[in-house]
């Protein structure tokens, strides 16, 4: 309770607090009678009336403000692993050496040699496709031929023959790469379609009055190398019945 407020005294306990008043010295000022402990004890051991003495309140600290959420650093690209290194095309087959031993035949140290070496060709056969695929035919073609290798026939994915020495294949991506014998230098590839921007490949509109001819060049300006073909005949229909219709598309079509 802060000095100057109003409370009420008896009349005897007027004059006792005037006396304590004078016996206790006040030399500086009091802001908050809190601050005596002295005045506090003897206040309520008079029993004064008056306002309930509360301590002051603390004041709050302000919330801290949350702190930033963590920024989670994209994942790094993945480095495409490095090529694998060619193998060496074998001088000489060892599967036309292959031993056929009759039963109690000794066998010899010179035909485990060979079952090894035709063991470790088929493996190497199997780095060979492993190695190229999926890489673009120009880089492909150089890492054949500088191992010695001779690319005998190439193949699109829709089996249209290509030339291994067209310039255009250069960014074809190779799919197979594989012996035309194993234990030989010849080998086969085949390559993707055409090179288009990348995203979804979609089936051109063909819904709108395409001849055959024409549909067979949206075809393949989409898809690349298609196999051509021969036009489809159908049947003059005009002026049949439903039954004859019938009879003559089944006779197209080989049906009864």
């Amino acid at each position: 309770m802060a000095l100057g407020s109003r409370f009420t005294l008896p009349l005897a306990s007027a004059s006792v607090l005037s006396s304590a008043a004078r016996a206790i010295p006040l030399t500086t000022p009091i802001a908050n009678i809190t601050a005596r402990p002295d005045l506090v004890d003897f206040i309520h051991n008079i029993g004064i009336v008056g306002p309930a003495i509360t301590p002051p309140r603390p004041v709050p600290a302000p919330a801290p403000s949350p702190a930033p959420a963590p920024v989670t650093p994209p994942p790094a690209p993945i480095a495409p692993a490095p090529p694998l290194p060619l193998p060496t095309p074998p001088a000489t087959s060892p599967f036309a050496n292959l031993p056929f031993p009759n039963p109690g035949d000794r066998i010899r140290a010179e035909d485990f040699q060979t079952l090894s070496l035709s063991l470790r060709l088929l493996y190497e056969t199997y780095v060979l496709g492993g190695s190229l695929f999926g890489m673009n035919f120009e880089a492909a073609r150089t890492r054949l031929t500088s191992q010695g290798y001779q690319i005998a026939r190439v193949l699109s994915v829709f089996g249209a023959d290509l030339s291994p020495d067209d310039t255009a294949l250069a960014a074809r991506i190779v799919l197979l790469v594989q012996p035309l014998t194993l234990g030989e230098r010849q080998v086969t590839l085949v390559l993707s379609e055409v090179a288009t921007a990348p995203g979804p490949r979609t089936m051109p509109d063909l819904t709108r009055r395409f001849t055959f001819r024409q549909a067979e060049e949206a075809l393949r300006a989409q898809l690349g190398d298609v196999p051509p073909g021969a036009p489809i005949a159908a049947p003059d229909l005009r002026g049949m019945t439903l039954t004859e219709a019938q009879r003559a598309i089944a006779q197209l079509t080989g049906g009864a």
